[in-house]
């Protein structure tokens, strides 16, 4: 195997190694004090025969940097007096500094064999394959591994070298998609690792390939094209083909070479029946959506079956957490900006951001990103690169989507919520398109669609129904402020002209500044609502009269009052089906001069009906603010439908009233006696009956502990809810603690 490079583990991941050589060679149970505020103690066991036992790991890379940290050490072992001390570092040792540990901690190190050197753990590991397979870092980084990328005849790629490879080692967090990816190519040779811009696809990659390396297989890093990968291929050698980003290269600037499609399936089926040959690409899932096209081959169904996708949802908190943690603690960046993310426990708004990304953490944690910054300014704007991800995906949507699939993104923003009907996103699309003059082809949706799935957006399908929602937060996030910062009314325009749904895009352009929301200057407000109002029966809403009256009611509060909304008034109150909602009741009220004269509006079956309608007391005093307004076909069709039987219908709610709102008893008794006020109706047999019902519910009430729920009740919400105790950052605490002393 060669020698381990102990240096690729944190401080955490070294004394996690420790303890499970420990309970190896001595078949007990050890507990791991975690990183943090220790007080001396990394592992501990207690036992009949020699008493408290505790352990302390040093991860350094030679004595003297070791020799520092163990003379503060001292204080903290004559405190604790444990009847054995143990040292384990990774620094290398000779008998003469044993002697010098042994000296410092006189009374405690009862012999040299309770200092472990870094060549001693080097052999223990040997000594138990589990431990090894376990901690794949170790492994990962071994010389011999090393030994194979610097001594491989061809690296085309400037990126896999000895350098970059361990520096990837030491942030890299094993997790289910590294098994998984094993898994694939042990049983196919070859794998296809896609998703989305940063969730670790390259990194994943280079790890799978140490993994053969070590077992002896000679690595080839393909360039430009397949042809190299078959003028190296040696029937007998065992050999791992490494192809990163195999389609980006050339795909996106121009086209494949000609026939590199075919060979690409052509050499994947050759090494599907080798059994000393492995083959890994790594493509971003637009791309190979976008490729699979243009290029009918690239549509084999034997290719998605060598595809693990990437989802960065599949990440743990935990996984999230560690590799953050490992982020920070190899970082270059000063002391100082890390402890201000610790202190300031900024860590758990980033493992817990809707948008996390390792690209972001990687990129956040360069020494780069701190000059000319301050750690408050610093930790400021690592959350703000995760609220608006930009990085991630700028390019990709500028670079490498084609033209329609902008706009389908675009289209899915206005829509923006869980779960749009794939049929839906298409009207859009289709009328977004005639807008263009028909630019696009009628096969350029479904082309879109393939080309966005799994990388921008994911599609799924419930009850026969296609949905359609954006594969991550970020890239929502991203669109709206990339919207926001370009300002091109000229893309507004198009979209107000296009989109079939006005909640929708009422709820994402403002004309204030209001986070995730598109904002318009306000010198465009009187083209927006125009566009709502000459756009009126266009929208999917105004299919319904709940929908138009939500429109008209939105246009009647920000436009003044004109011809065009007085036909569409006159459309609305015409129709034979009526809503006995306050929104149809109040316009009713507002313009009833104009309705009143339409001889097209009949009011006394409109009355007729809302008094129909009339099932509790909410309805029963919305239709009184009609009275007024209306008072001969209202004073008729209420005696006409005989106006007890309206109250005693309204009567039989009362009590569901009153157990959902014990309180709106005032309510209920004021809307009564205004009937009889307006009515000229004895109101007071119905009073008593409310007056008995309410008692009756408050001695329930009382029964199911109800005084005792008012008092309580703040308190139960307060602990509930409270925001550090549902932060699932707070497992994490004595993690990111220990990087105040890194």
């Amino acid at each position: 195997m060669g020698k381990y490079d102990f240096s690729v583990l944190s401080s955490d991941e070294f004394e996690i190694l420790c303890k499970d050589i420990l309970e190896a060679e001595s078949n007990i149970k050890i507990e791991h004090f975690k990183s943090g505020k220790d007080g001396g103690i990394d592992l501990r066991y207690i036992s009949d025969e020699e008493g408290t036992v505790i352990v302390q790991c040093k991860r350094y890379a030679d004595f003297s940097s070791l020799k520092g940290t163990l003379d503060k050490e001292v204080s903290k072992v004559e405190r604790l007096a444990p009847h054995r001390y143990i040292i384990m570092t990774s620094a290398g040792l000779s008998p003469l500094n044993k002697k010098h540990i042994m000296e410092i901690f006189k009374g405690y190190i009862l012999s040299s064999a309770d200092i472990i050197g870094g060549d001693e753990l080097q052999e223990k590991i040997k000594k138990y394959p589990e431990i090894e397979r376990k901690h794949y870092k170790l492994w990962l980084a071994s010389t011999s591994v090393m030994q194979h990328i610097l001594y491989s005849e061809i690296l085309n790629e400037s990126d896999f070298n000895e350098e970059v490879i361990k520096e990837k080692i030491k942030t890299f967090v094993p997790n289910s998609s590294f098994n998984e990816a094993l898994k694939l190519i042990e049983k196919n040779n070859v794998i296809i690792l896609s998703g989305a811009p940063g969730v670790g696809k390259t990194t994943l990659a280079q790890m799978v390939c140490l993994n053969f390396l070590k077992k002896d297989y000679k690595l080839i890093s393909i360039g430009e094209n397949i042809e190299s990968a078959f003028k190296l291929y040696t029937k007998d050698e065992k050999q791992i083909f490494y192809y990163d980003d195999f389609l980006g290269r050339n795909f996106l600037d121009n086209s494949l070479e000609k026939n590199e499609d075919r060979r690409i399936i052509n050499f994947i089926n050759k090494i599907r029946k080798s059994k000393n040959k492995v083959f890994i690409m790594t493509t971003r899932e637009y791309i190979l959506k976008q490729a699979q096209q243009q290029y009918d081959i690239l549509e084999d169904e034997e290719l998605n079956h060598h595809k693990y996708v990437i989802d960065v949802g599949q990440y743990t908190t935990e996984i999230k957490a560690k590799i953050l943690y490992n982020h920070l603690f190899f970082s270059d960046i000063s002391q100082e900006f890390i402890e201000e993310i610790i202190l300031k426990k900024s860590y758990k708004k980033i493992i817990n951001h809707k948008n996390y990304n390792p690209r972001i953490v990687e990129w956040m944690t360069k020494v780069n990103r701190t000059e000319n910054s301050t750690p408050q300014k610093y930790n400021k704007e690592f959350i703000d690169n995760l609220d608006y991800p930009n990085q991630i995906w700028k390019f990709a949507y500028e670079n490498h989507i084609n033209e329609y699939s902008q706009y389908i993104l675009l289209l899915l923003m206005i829509m923006q919520h869980d779960g749009v009907l794939l049929n839906d996103l298409k009207v859009n699309f289709d009328s977004l398109n005639r807008n263009l003059q028909n630019k696009f082809s009628f096969l350029d949706f479904n082309k879109g669609i393939k080309e966005l799935e799994q990388s921008f957006i994911k599609t799924n399908c419930l009850y026969d129904k296609h949905y359609v929602d954006f594969q991550n937060p970020s890239v929502t996030d991203f669109i709206i402020n990339y919207i926001n910062s370009n300002e091109n009314i000229e893309l507004y325009r198009i979209l107000w002209k296009s989109t079939r749904f006005f909640k929708a895009m009422n709820n994402i352009f403002t004309f204030k500044r209001e986070e995730g929301k598109i904002a318009l200057d306000l010198s465009y407000e009187i083209e927006y609502l125009e566009n709502i109002l000459n756009r009126f029966f266009e929208f999917n809403e105004s299919e319904t009269l709940y929908g138009q009256l939500e429109i008209f009611s939105y246009l009647d509060k920000n436009i003044e009052f004109n011809e065009k909304m007085k036909k569409i008034l006159i459309d609305i109150y015409k129709n034979e089906n009526i809503l006995n909602n306050q929104e149809y009741v109040t316009l009713l009220i507002k313009y009833n001069n104009i309705l009143t004269n339409e001889d097209e509006i009949d009011l006394f079956s409109i009355c007729s009906q809302l008094i129909d309608d009339i099932e509790d007391v909410v309805k029963l005093d919305l239709i009184m603010d009609l009275y007024y307004s209306f008072p001969e076909p209202m004073e008729e069709c209420l005696f006409n439908e005989n106006i007890d039987i309206v109250l005693d219908n309204v009567i039989f709610s009362i009590r569901t009233t009153l157990e959902e709102d014990i309180d709106s008893i005032d309510y209920i008794e004021e809307t009564f006696t205004r009937v009889g006020r307006e009515c000229g109706f004895d109101i007071k047999p119905y009073l008593n009956e409310i007056n008995k019902i309410y008692e009756e519910v408050m001695i329930d009430l009382q029964f199911d502990g109800y005084d005792d729920y008012i008092s309580d009740r703040g308190d139960i919400l307060e602990g509930r809810y409270d925001g550090e105790s549902r932060d699932m950052g707070d497992g994490y605490d004595y993690l990111f603690s220990g990087l105040l002393d890194k």
